[in-house]
């Protein structure tokens, strides 16, 4: 990524992590603020990512970015309950939102999709992945607002 802001210095960037992913976007985009490079062209997207202290965006890197969407549904239990039993890091608990679910700064969007029958199941796991691969939660709720940040 650091090659890619140094070439293209104007370029706007659309840096989306799912699930952990969206965690070690915030790390990277934290070294990339220490080291003084500017993040401001990002849009950073984080779908089901657990919301974790350790794992967390720096107010100084939140503020530089151009814009943060959090997507996350209330049924995944890999951010309301797993995440929680195995991480060494606290869990992030923003107002009106399920603990483990909302990041500090960012634009946390529920997105409220159930799993289809037959792919159910009592841990959620469902819940977790058809963050990533259902198009129609893309389509209704991801894209538009995308769009409308980013001016694409």
């Amino acid at each position: 990524m650091l090659r890619i802001l140094r070439h293209n210095p104007n370029a706007a960037i659309l840096l989306i992590g799912y699930s952990h992913g969206g965690n070690v976007n915030n790390i990277a985009l934290n070294v990339l603020e220490e080291c003084e490079i500017d993040i401001s062209n990002i849009t950073l997207v984080s779908t089901a990512s657990p919301a974790m202290y350790d794992y967390r965006l720096n107010t100084n890197a939140q503020s530089q970015i151009n814009g943060h969407f959090n997507f996350y549904n209330r049924r995944d239990a890999t951010q309301t309950i797993w995440a929680q039993l195995t991480a060494n890091s606290q869990v992030m608990n923003v107002d009106g939102h399920p603990r483990g679910c909302a990041h500090h700064g960012a634009e946390n969007i529920p997105v409220d999709r159930n799993v289809p029958r037959g792919f159910q199941n009592r841990w959620g796991a469902p819940a977790h992945s058809i963050m990533r691969t259902d198009t129609a939660i893309w389509y209704h709720y991801k894209i538009n607002l995308i769009r409308e940040a980013t001016g694409w």
